[in-house]
């Protein structure tokens, strides 16, 4: 696999969505959904398939930097992306792009969301080696993958 390709996984979200199990102290991407680990620990063992844990990125705001770091102890602290303030989606994939840019400047970067529940790890591992060959060689180019809608949804 190109040693370019990094993944950050998105955890910065405020847990308002998901009232009253998810509150703004322990949102659901902290929390145990469907298994033993909570929806963090399961992004990160998805993604730690395809890529060496040194290119596994956390971004988060500081008031969870603690929680991440206690649910994933192998992510070390410089691997830890703080947001200086939550400004949503946008803001937060651009203090990524500039930090690992800063690191590597030919960085292919997936941006994973840390809240999901993914019921065939297999298929997402595939999906996300599908999705790096593809936009491997396509320099300046942008590939987003998600599923296909059921109705129509102003959440996202």
């Amino acid at each position: 696999m190109n040693q370019h390709f990094y993944a950050v996984i998105m955890a910065g979200g405020s847990g308002t969505r998901l009232w009253p199990m998810s509150r703004q102290a322990m949102p659901k991407q902290f929390q145990k959904m469907v298994s033993n680990k909570t929806l963090l620990q399961e992004t990160y063992a998805r993604i730690r398939k395809v890529l060496p844990e040194e290119r596994i990125f956390v971004a988060t705001i500081e008031k969870y930097k603690d929680i991440v770091q206690e649910q994933l102890p192998k992510i070390a602290k410089e691997r830890i992306i703080l947001e200086p303030a939550s400004r949503n989606t946008s803001p937060a994939f651009g203090l990524v792009a500039m930090t690992i840019g800063a690191i590597d400047k030919e960085a292919i970067i997936a941006t994973v969301a840390s809240d999901h529940v993914v019921n065939n790890a297999l298929e997402f591992e595939n999906t996300f080696k599908a999705a790096f060959a593809a936009i491997d060689g396509n320099k300046g180019k942008l590939l987003a993958i998600g599923i296909n809608p059921d109705r129509p949804d102003t959440g996202l």
